[in-house]
């Protein structure tokens, strides 16, 4: 699969949990989305959440089941539904692949293309809908963040913006929030912005499931960052000899450290 143009943006099954939004936080939110076209609604960005009960495979096979309709022709809905769970699951070239060979409406089809790659460690596409929007909330300013190149820095300075990044954060499903926090902590720590990486920590760290080696690097450049050189020395140790790229960015890192 060919992956598109890396940019600078200037910008473990769990079950979900219940947020109480108050209606003037509510309204802020539509306000903001009306007030800039380029932010995009968070129920055009919610995920399924695959049940505790079901395991992955058997929810893609229900909805591939489900994606041939009369005359085995593609149903558009159940081909963008499809799309959703394997994104939902982090199979982002999976997710891609379909909307690239079905029928997936035209509308849906750029979004899930940008959120497949995302979920799969690459940049968002430059003209996609992720690449404009900055300064939007809600969990299109999430998925921004999580993009690799995102500039953290749109992210204002202060507690009051940590505590609302971090709300935003809990709002999310635990297994896409594991997927999604690792990019978003590295964007935080690498745009100085600390305090909302400390908040954010917390809240990955409330439902840490099976764990990830992104998730164990982005710990290790935020204690390196937050002033704990030997906490960071350790959690790129135990990554090194990995197959991952997570696991050979932090050899590489190590190595710096060593020379420095």
């Amino acid at each position: 699969m060919t992956m598109p143009p890396r940019m600078t943006a200037t910008a473990r099954p769990l079950p979900s949990q219940v947020q109480i939004t108050s209606v003037f936080e509510k309204d802020a939110r539509e306000l903001e989305v009306r007030e800039n076209p380029a932010c995009i609604p968070d129920a055009r960005l919610t995920l399924p959440v695959i049940e505790s009960a079901k395991n992955p495979a058997e929810a893609i096979a229900d909805h591939r089941r489900a994606l041939m309709a009369e005359f085995d022709e593609a149903d558009p809905v159940a081909a963008t539904n499809l799309a959703r769970v394997y994104v939902a699951l982090g199979f982002g070239a999976e997710a891609i692949s379909v909307v690239n060979s079905l029928e997936v409406p035209v509308r849906s089809a750029p979004l899930l293309r940008d959120m497949g790659y995302v979920v799969d460690g690459f940049a968002y596409t430059p003209d996609g809908p992720l690449s404009g929007g900055v300064g939007c909330g809600g969990q299109f300013g999430i998925w921004r963040l999580a993009a690799p190149g995102s500039d953290g820095a749109e992210v204002d300075e202060g507690l009051e913006a940590a505590a609302k990044l971090a709300e935003e954060m809990a709002s999310i499903a635990p297994p896409l929030r594991q997927l999604l926090g690792p990019g978003v902590l590295t964007s935080l720590v690498g745009a100085g912005r600390l305090d909302a990486a400390r908040q954010l920590v917390s809240v990955l760290t409330r439902a840490p499931g099976p764990g990830s080696d992104a998730y164990d690097l982005a710990i290790a450049k935020f204690d390196a960052a937050d002033g704990r050189p030997g906490a960071a020395e350790a959690a790129l140790r135990k990554l090194v000899g990995g197959s991952s790229p997570a696991a050979a960015e932090a050899t590489a890192l190590l190595v710096e450290r060593m020379l420095a």
